[in-house]
C-alpha cells in the first residue's frame, strides 16, 4: 500500500501545471469578486469542483485495486470477484469525474456568457 501511495503522490506531481491554472482561476474569481460577483462565484465553484473531483477520482484509481487485492489475499473475494470489482470501481470513478467535470465546464461556459449585455459588453452586476 505504501508504494501505491508514492505513486498516487509522484502522479499528483505530474499534475502541478493543471492543479496551478485552477488555483490561478479561483484566485482571480476572487480578485474580481467585485466587479463580476455571479461570474467569479461559478468560476470559484467550477474549479473547485474541479479540483475535488480530480484528486478524489485519482486517490480511487489509485489506492482501490491495492485494497481490492488485498481482500483477494485474505480470502474474502475470488480472482473473478476482483476483477469484476475493479472494472466496475472503474467505470463508476471515470463516470463520476466526467459528470462533476461537465458540470464545472457548463458553469464555466455560463460565467464566461450568462453576463453579457446587448453589444458584447459584461455587465458588472
Amino acid at each position: 500500500m505504501e508504494e501505491q501511495v508514492v505513486n498516487l503522490l509522484i502522479y499528483f506531481a505530474t499534475q502541478i501545471p493543471k492543479l496551478c491554472v485552477w488555483l490561478f482561476g479561483g484566485i482571480f474569481a476572487l480578485v474580481t469578486w467585485r466587479r463580476h460577483r455571479g461570474a467569479s462565484a461559478l468560476v470559484l465553484l467550477a474549479f473547485l469542483i474541479l479540483a475535488v473531483a480530480e484528486i478524489v477520482s485519482d486517490t480511487l484509481h489509485f489506492l482501490g485495486p491495492p485494497m481490492i487485492m488485498d481482500a483477494v489475499e485474505r480470502g474474502d473475494m475470488s480472482a473473478e470477484q476482483m476483477s469484476q470489482v475493479i472494472m466496475w470501481s472503474h467505470r463508476l470513478v471515470s463516470t463520476g469525474y466526467a459528470l462533476a467535470a461537465a458540470l464545472a465546464y457548463l458553469l464555466l461556459v455560463i460565467a464566461a456568457f450568462a453576463w453579457r449585455a446587448p453589444g458584447g459588453r459584461v455587465r458588472t452586476t
